[in-house]
């Protein structure tokens, strides 16, 4: 029983789902250059989340009875925040969109951001602005000073 992991750069590897969770995962971290301590996962192509990152006993736990052969998954990256319950889930296929399209916001919806364009936008924005803060106003004040001094002086 095989299925097909994708990422990368279009990459794909066709694994064998008779093997036990956590060897399944380490092949893949090892495929995709992953560093072993980042916790890995996948997605099917409807963005079904297939929970291998929380298999309570990996050493034993086939696989096969998390996944579905002959089926494409994509795989992504798991990262739990430290000081809150907050997940955030990253795709590891690059252009996740381009073959993927209603994949990334799954993704989000996943990780709990509801974040909207526009709102994002906005923030964007609001960042760009300048701060008021007083070092701000003394760069400001010290250039118009030395702007001054030039004017001022004989030519």
């Amino acid at each position: 029983m095989f299925a097909t992991v994708r990422f990368g750069a279009n990459c794909q590897v066709m694994v064998n789902l008779l093997c036990c969770v956590q060897t399944l995962t380490g092949h893949l971290k090892l495929k995709c250059q992953c560093r072993p301590e980042d916790c890995i996962d996948l997605v099917d192509e409807k963005g079904t989340l297939m929970n291998l990152s929380k298999v309570e006993d990996p050493a034993s736990d086939y696989a096969s009875k998390y996944l579905q052969g002959r089926q494409h998954y994509i795989l992504i990256r798991v990262v739990r925040e430290e000081n809150s319950e907050a997940t955030l889930y990253e795709s590891l296929l690059e252009d996740l969109e381009k073959h993927y399209p209603d994949l990334p916001d799954q993704l989000q919806q996943l990780s709990g951001k509801t974040e909207t364009t526009d709102q994002k936008k906005k923030d964007s924005l609001e960042m760009a602005q300048p701060h008021n803060s007083t070092q701000a106003r003394n760069k400001t004040t010290l250039q118009s000073k030395r702007s001054l001094e030039f004017k001022s002086t004989p030519k």
